[in-house]
């Protein structure tokens, strides 16, 4: 089909000149741009949960905040239903709680096999919450006229998915940073700042943050390509 001018919308214009050159590469690239196109494909998730039934949940541990226990193990099954809808996640309760229904004291294979059995699940998640107490820190600047402080806490997560006929570990991720809560600045000639963060809020931003990089395995990737016509 020809447009209104009479030629084809990817046919480079005439070349003139000293302008011929950059109208040519131009007109080069052009081309390519009409004779190909791109489309978005969907990578699978590294991580098929579909795989199994039903998923045995048991809280998550907690060290430094126990706190952050319920909220980190609601947070991470949230991920891991929006990433796979319909994955079935059926909660267990405390790992003590667990433990003592079968009789074990520590996770190895054999609770594992028996926490199972015991609830008819397909596999068992369990993770780790940590967070450290708040650490100071001063620097004094390049000048010796200037002072700063602050305030931070490190926060970790971990988790791992492991198979209920033979207690092995199917899946298993980490992640940790550090997170500001206050600081104060203060300069040679007496004015200051000082910010303090909502601890409850910040504790919500980290775990937020740790559940979305520990669970990037089961959500699907988009990567755009180009097509040749």
């Amino acid at each position: 089909m020809k447009n209104t001018a009479g030629q084809s919308p990817c046919r480079p214009a005439a070349l003139l000149g000293r302008r011929g050159l950059p109208l040519l590469l131009a007109s080069l690239l052009f081309f390519w741009g009409c004779a190909s196109k791109t489309i978005v494909v969907t990578i699978p998730p590294k991580v098929d949960l579909q795989a199994y039934k039903v998923i045995g949940v048991i809280e998550f541990g907690a060290e430094g905040e126990d706190a952050l226990r319920l909220d980190a193990t609601q947070k991470f099954l949230q991920s891991l239903q929006a990433a796979q809808q319909g994955v079935l996640l059926l909660e267990l309760g405390s790992e003590k709680d667990v433990l003592r229904s079968v009789g074990a004291e520590t996770l190895d294979a054999p609770a594992i096999r028996a926490i199972a059995a015991k609830n008819g699940v397909d596999a068992v998640l369990t993770g780790l919450v940590k967070v450290s107490e708040a650490k100071p820190e001063l620097q004094l600047g390049r000048d010796f006229k200037s002072l700063s402080a602050k305030a931070s806490v490190d926060g970790g997560l971990s988790a791992k998915i492991r198979e209920s006929r033979s207690g092995a570990t199917l899946w298993t991720n980490s992640a940790s940073g550090k997170w500001s809560i206050a600081s104060l600045n203060i300069t040679d000639r007496g004015s200051s700042s000082f910010g303090l963060s909502d601890p409850q809020a910040k504790y919500d931003k980290m775990v937020t943050a740790l559940v979305n990089s520990v669970t990037e395995d089961f959500w699907p990737t988009y990567q755009r390509r180009r097509v040749d016509e």
